[in-house]
């Protein structure tokens, strides 16, 4: 089960020293389980943890917290990547040791990134061709424009196609990058 799972998990000894990655996480890591046999896990992720208000890797700190944590870590090529990390401990040769299972988070928050720029491009360009089309529709019905009101009608119509042509090119968008919301 573990050498199947999608996620990287990581045995921990009491010294938080790896003895274990399974092929997950030495793909996550870009090392053999063998490479990083003996390392301190701190090492391991590239997090500074004096700096941080985080939970440690460590069996102690389990007693205290239970749910997943999210962190910024950095492999060995200075890769950087958001992880959900849940933490559980387990007795091995009476020996205390924490079982580390990292979730790379990392997509999940580029598409809420491109859901939000895409909400907020399409509220800009739409929106914005909204109130233009209230404007002028206003004007007219003031009787504040010298314009013939075929020639505003004709203006409206083009800037609802312009509109339009713009929430498809969003679906387009969207169908492309397959991301599901």
């Amino acid at each position: 089960i573990i050498t199947a799972a999608s996620d990287a998990i990581i045995l921990i000894n009491e010294k938080r020293e790896i003895s274990y990655l399974n092929p997950a996480a030495e793909e996550f890591f870009s090392l053999s389980n063998e490479q990083a046999w003996g390392k301190n896990v701190h090492d391991l992720t590239g997090i500074s943890w004096d700096h941080k208000d985080l939970v440690k890797f460590s069996a102690k700190s389990l007693q205290e917290r239970k749910d997943p944590v999210e962190l910024e870590i950095v492999n060995e090529q200075g890769k950087h990547s958001t992880v959900e990390v849940t933490l559980s401990q387990v007795d091995i040769n009476e020996e205390i040791h924490t079982v580390a299972i990292l979730r790379d988070i990392s997509e999940r928050f580029r598409s809420a990134e491109l859901k939000k720029q895409l909400v907020q491009d399409l509220h800009d360009g739409v929106g914005g061709n909204l109130v233009t089309i209230k404007l002028l529709s206003q004007m007219v019905v003031d009787g504040n424009i010298a314009q013939p009101v075929d020639t505003i009608l004709e203006n409206i119509s083009e800037i609802c196609d312009d509109s339009m042509l713009e929430i498809r090119s969003f679906m387009d968008i969207l169908d492309a990058k397959e991301v599901t919301w």
